[in-house]
């Protein structure tokens, strides 16, 4: 909604979370966002679009697969609870990294890491 020239990537592996999402992005007529149900170690590789994942388990160990896995993507989102927020404070050699709070949700944040540009 905010930003329609993206093209946006839904990564849900609950099946029926990713249904909820593919309808909800039709309801809202969100022709840029595709839900992909399954998780991201099976999800094309070569996209070049905006990913998110949701819940990922030790994320602080999977970030660099998921960048690695995703080499054509140039930005990521993940959502956090705040408890988990410290955690992925950790430096990623080029990689930047901002973090917002979700209006109106009790302890949501989106964390947002893109690639650095080298000039």
């Amino acid at each position: 909604m905010g930003r329609p020239e993206l093209t946006v990537h839904l990564i849900e592996s609950n099946k029926r979370k990713a249904v909820f999402l593919s309808e909800a992005a039709r309801e809202l007529q969100l022709n840029n966002v595709r839900v992909f149900g399954g998780r991201y170690q099976e999800f094309d590789p070569q996209t070049k679009a905006t990913t998110t994942c949701r819940a990922l388990e030790r994320l602080e160990m999977e970030l660099q697969r998921i960048i690695d896995h995703f080499a054509a993507s140039p930005l990521f989102l993940f959502l956090l609870g705040r408890g988990l927020l410290d955690r992925y404070a950790i430096e990623v050699p080029g990689l930047r990294k901002r973090t917002f709070r979700i209006p109106l949700a009790k302890d949501r944040y989106l964390l947002e890491v893109s690639r650095e540009c080298s000039t």
